[in-house]
């Protein structure tokens, strides 16, 4: 089955299904999960935030819209016990607890990742403030070696990452990164403090690790 179970950039969103999903995949009516969505509303408030979301009907001459409902863990479980036990349904809730259950993993990643790079963070500023002469630090110098580390481990500047990924202003970047990611910029990171520590400008230091990243490849 393809992907019915997913979640926002952000590591704060939990994983979620929409009414589409269990719809298409359960081989029930649109009209009947968004009728029993509905009728058990109180229910399913009761596990959580009833989310949706507005997209434009399709095929629509006159810009009418529909709402896809999204439904964390415990709504979906509830809602898919009042669907038939047909053999497609019984198959559907296995993949969708399974597909659940490996979203739950990656984000327990991305957040461990994430919280081990917090400290990391703060000895890269530590480091900087540390090895940059007075006359040459200033408020930038700080966000110039930030950025170059995730353009080192991802291949994007900072500014590009935020609009393609629509991270918010002022929000902390890694919270939009999956695990993976997480790892590299720390690596990157770490490589900065190290050559910092020997005695390398910011030139020199960004050479360095763009011409490493384009030999990797």
């Amino acid at each position: 089955m393809q992907e019915m179970v997913f979640v926002g950039n952000s590591l704060k969103d939990e994983p979620y299904t929409t009414a589409d999903a269990i719809a298409q995949y359960a081989e029930v009516q649109r009209g009947t999960v968004d009728r029993l969505i509905r009728t058990h509303t109180e229910a399913l408030q009761k596990l959580g935030k009833l989310g949706f979301e507005i997209r434009p009907l399709p095929k629509s001459k006159t810009g009418q819209s529909i709402k896809i409902y999204h439904l964390n863990e415990q709504q979906a479980t509830l809602l898919i016990t009042f669907l038939k036990n047909t053999s497609v349904v019984v198959a559907f809730k296995t993949e969708l607890v399974r597909q659940f259950y490996a979203m739950r993993k990656e984000l327990t990643k991305r957040r461990t990742y994430r919280a081990e790079l917090k400290p990391t963070s703060r000895t890269l500023a530590d480091t900087i403030k540390e090895c940059t002469p007075s006359e040459h630090l200033h408020s930038w110098t700080y966000s110039n070696y930030f950025s170059l580390a995730h353009k080192a481990a991802l291949g994007i500047s900072t500014s590009k990452l935020k609009k393609q990924r629509e991270i918010p202003n002022g929000a902390n970047i890694p919270d939009y990164l999956n695990a993976d990611e997480i790892e590299r910029v720390r690596k990157a990171e770490t490589a900065i403090m190290a050559l910092l520590d020997v005695g390398m400008d910011y030139k020199q230091i960004k050479d360095t690790l763009l011409c490493k990243a384009r030999r990797a490849a």
